[in-house]
C-alpha cells in the first residue's frame, strides 16, 4: 500500500520538488562476482590464522568483500594486488607476499 506522507502533502500543495532517499547500492558479492569457491576459502582460513597469531579480529586483517574481490581478480604480483579495493599499501606489506603464494598454490 502506497501512502503520502505529510511532507509529501506539503509538497503537492506548494507545487515543490521533496527530497528522495534512495536505497543504498548493493555491495556485490562473492556469488554475484563469480568468486572460485575454494580460493576464497583458502583465503578465509588463511586470514583465520593470520589474525589468531596477531591476536585481532579476523576483519582487521581483511574483510570479507576485499577477499572476495582478491579471489576474483586472481592477482599474480603486489602491483595487481594493490588494485583490489580494501588492499592499501600498509596490508600490501604485511601480507601480500602470503597472499600471493596462497594465490598461487591454490588450484584453478
Amino acid at each position: 500500500m502506497v501512502e503520502i506522507t505529510s511532507a509529501g502533502r506539503e509538497a503537492l500543495a506548494t507545487k515543490t520538488t521533496p527530497l528522495l532517499t534512495l536505497p543504498a547500492e548493493l555491495k556485490p558479492t562473492a556469488r554475484s562476482l563469480d568468486v572460485p569457491v575454494e580460493t576464497l576459502d583458502r583465503l578465509r582460513r588463511w586470514r583465520l590464522e593470520t589474525a589468531r597469531s596477531a591476536g585481532v579480529p579476523a576483519y582487521v586483517v581483511f574483510h570479507d568483500s576485499t577477499l572476495a574481490a582478491i579471489a576474483s581478480a586472481k592477482p599474480a604480483s603486489l602491483t595487481e594486488l594493490l588494485r583490489v579495493s580494501g588492499v592499501g599499501e600498509s596490508k600490501l606489506r604485511k601480507y601480500g607476499d602470503e597472499i600471493l603464494e596462497l594465490l598461487r598454490a591454490t588450484p584453478a
